[in-house]
C-alpha cells in the first residue's frame, strides 16, 4: 500500500481530503432530482457518509470496505451502515430498516 493509500485509509484525512468536492459530486444529481421524494437509498462506497446528510427523508443504508469509515458514519449520522466489501456482501437481515414486500 502506498502511503498516499494509507493516509486516505484514515477518516479524518479522507473527509478533509473529499470536504471541497463534497457538494460538487452531487451537484449533478441534486440539479435532476427532489431528494425529498426518494425512499430508499443504497450508498455504495459511502466512506465516513459524506452524502447521507442529503438523504435525510430515506430510508438509508452505507456501505463501505473500510470498516473505520463506517464506525465514523455510524457516529456522525446515527443511520445503518454497514462495513463490507460489496462485491461479495450476502445481507443476513442485519442491514435491513423496514420490510421490504
Amino acid at each position: 500500500m502506498s502511503f498516499f493509500n494509507f493516509l486516505l485509509e484514515q477518516t479524518v484525512v479522507y473527509s478533509l481530503w473529499q470536504a471541497p468536492f463534497a457538494a460538487e459530486k452531487m451537484a449533478p444529481v441534486l440539479k435532476h432530482n427532489d431528494l425529498r421524494k426518494v425512499r430508499r437509498v443504497l450508498d455504495v462506497g459511502c466512506g465516513p457518509g459524506t452524502s447521507t446528510k442529503y438523504f435525510a427523508d430515506s430510508d438509508y443504508l452505507g456501505i463501505d470496505i473500510n470498516p473505520s469509515y463506517i464506525e465514523s458514519a455510524r457516529k456522525k449520522h446515527n443511520r445503518a451502515f454497514i462495513a463490507a466489501d460489496v462485491t461479495t456482501y450476502e445481507d443476513d437481515g442485519a442491514g435491513k430498516l423496514t420490510s421490504y414486500s
